[in-house]
């Protein structure tokens, strides 16, 4: 466990899960998600919500109201991501141009999603496959597709050469196995990049249509050791892709019957747990000491299973190194009611890292102050905002930014107060690499003047102490 772990925090948990069909069903509901963001990020939350719909009816579920939230989901993200479409029927992630990928994505993704709302249009579809087929070429290839290095780009592509039996999917493949990384004494097979679990959840995928199911063993390995205590995976396109991979090569090499007996042992204490093909759920035993540092399992039997050690702590990122400089100035606005904060956040650099990926500066608000529709002003233009989403109700602001360097990237963001809170609590403001959380930097701040209860109550509602004041 990591030795800055908040005091107090650290649980330890055994895990037996028979079926990972068991893992999709318990997460299903984390699958579901309001699309948002850039173009990109729209769709793997948009995405999800087809796979949930599509898993709800395979299975015959009577779970309504998750149809319910699905489907308008999907409502929403259809019309959040009518606002890439770009002039020429393609997509992109911002306004300006489309993509290859993420043209494909797009028609691809409604094109299946019109089974379930009715606004999708043919058309639309159509003109974006249109898109496609004036950029291929004679070969069949794109040219964004040649030029693939990024093992990401590359995972993706993969996979959707392999879903159409391409002829250049085995060639994509070998490049794609080319650039992973072996582990653990070979046991484990992984993409090393911003966002590896996704980028490996697509190659295993990958791995499965082409059938090599023991080749996939080791990438499933190191699948599983991601995972959060939940059976979900740090953020929902990485969930929605991992749980989707592991369950494919489950379904493979799953055998018929589960008959078997897993023994536990720590610290002289004993447990046995048995299994057989009629046992779905996940098995919890939680009673082990915090300090506990080895544990002794053994297996015997016939089956498949998935054995978890859980280990969970909190972290105070107030304790870490940044990856960013974040500059805080909070305004005089000559009204209590008015709240005007100047935000500056730059990337630190470390060897060839001279850029971060796509950023995301989020302010989030004391109790009580909210922002109205426009809330940035006097933004800095070197390197422009891509977009500006308010969140929780007026609560937050998130700025988006393609990428970020050494340079000042500053705006001034303005709420005001709705009503009084007593003893608020700081706020504060993180910056930090979307596709790798661990460059981040967080600060915090408050407002001057502190409300106590008898400052804000009225009349009846004030207590006695109050009214005696």
């Amino acid at each position: 466990m990591n030795k800055k772990a908040d005091i107090g925090s650290k649980k330890i948990e055994f895990q037996l899960t028979p079926n990972l069909l068991t893992s999709v069903v318990d997460n299903l509901d984390n699958l579901l998600a309001v699309p948002s963001g850039c173009g990109e990020q729209n769709m793997v939350r948009f995405v999800p919500n087809i796979v949930v719909l599509d898993y709800l009816h395979a299975i015959g579920s009577k779970e309504q109201k998750l149809f319910d939230k699905a489907t308008k989901l999907l409502h929403e993200g259809y019309q959040n991501q009518m606002r890439y479409r770009q002039s020429d029927g393609s997509f992109g992630v911002w306004q300006s141009g489309g993509s290859v990928f993420l043209t494909a994505f797009v028609a691809k993704s409604m094109q299946t999603a019109s089974k379930y709302i009715t606004e999708v249009d043919p058309a639309m579809v159509e003109k974006a496959y249109g898109w496609l087929a004036a950029r291929q070429l004679s070969s069949g290839r794109f040219d964004e597709l040649e030029s693939i290095n990024n093992p990401y780009d590359l995972a993706i592509a993969t996979y959707a050469l392999m879903l159409n039996g391409h002829s250049m999917k085995d060639n994509a493949l070998k490049k794609l196995i080319d650039k992973s990384t072996v582990t653990n004494n070979g046991t484990e097979r992984y993409w090393h990049t911003t966002n590896s679990i996704e980028t490996t959840a697509y190659a295993l995928l990958s791995f499965v249509i082409a059938e090599k199911y023991l080749d996939g063993i080791p990438v499933m390995k190191w699948l599983v050791n991601q995972r959060y205590v939940t059976g979900s995976f740090p953020r929902t396109q990485d969930t929605f892709v991992g749980l989707k991979a592991l369950t494919k090569l489950a379904e493979k090499i799953s055998p018929a019957r589960n008959e078997y007996t897993v023994d536990l042992r720590y610290k002289k204490k004993a447990s046995s747990f048995r299994i057989n093909s009629q046992d779905i759920a996940t098995q919890n035993f939680l009673d082990i000491p915090e300090d506990t540092k080895l544990l002794e399992i053994n297996v015997g039997g016939i089956g498949f299973g998935l054995l978890q050690v859980v280990y969970q702590y909190s972290l105070n990122l107030e304790n870490f190194k940044n990856r960013f400089t974040l500059v805080l100035d909070k305004q005089n606005t000559g009204s209590d009611y008015e709240l005007r904060l100047r935000v500056c956040a730059s990337f630190i650099p470390e060897l060839a890292d001279s850029r971060s990926n796509m950023a995301l500066v989020e302010v989030n608000f004391p109790s009580g102050y909210v922002v109205d529709r426009n809330p940035i002003s006097e933004q800095t233009t070197v390197n422009p905002i891509q977009n500006i989403e308010i969140r929780y109700g007026g609560t937050s602001v998130v700025v988006y930014y393609d990428n970020m360097g050494a340079e000042r990237n500053c705006f001034t963001v303005t709420a005001y107060r709705r009503f009084k809170v007593a003893m608020r609590r700081p706020a504060y403001v993180v910056v930090y690499d979307y596709y790798d959380l661990n460059l981040n930097a967080i600060q915090k701040y408050e407002v001057d003047k502190q409300e106590l209860i008898c400052d804000i109550c009225e009349g009846d509602d004030c207590s006695k102490d109050c009214k005696e004041q």
